[in-house]
């Protein structure tokens, strides 16, 4: 997965405790965006970040949450349930947000928050 980051839109980690993260998206702009419960997380091993194996048939609930510009929401998960239970280590958390521009096309970003354990 490639970050396309955006100051538009802000992740930070608030907390990690057990296997429940609990991040903050900060959003900018102008126009409406919308997110879900997906995100994929990655460990950092040396200079490089891979991806974690997800276990198998697990699906995420669909559902959209939307952001307009100001809004400062609480987003959390348990991610013993994907991932299982996590090693001592540097990890980050990656999410999609849509961005939806009343003219043109949307435009989807991939954010990140890192995190140790």
């Amino acid at each position: 997965m490639v970050l396309n980051e955006t100051s538009d839109v802000t992740m930070t980690v608030e907390s990690v405790v057990e296997t429940e993260i609990i991040v903050r998206i900060n959003y900018f702009a102008d126009d409406p965006a919308i997110f879900g419960e997906d995100y994929v997380l990655e460990v950092k091993k040396g200079q490089k970040w891979y991806s974690l194996p997800a276990k198998d048939d697990i699906m995420f609930t669909s559902i959209g949450y939307g952001l307009e510009k100001g809004y400062n929401l609480p987003w959390s998960t348990d991610f013993e349930i994907l991932y299982g239970k996590l090693s001592h280590g540097h990890y980050r958390i990656i999410k999609s947000i849509r961005i939806e521009p009343l003219q043109g096309d949307s435009k989807v970003y991939f954010i990140s928050a890192e995190f140790s354990i």
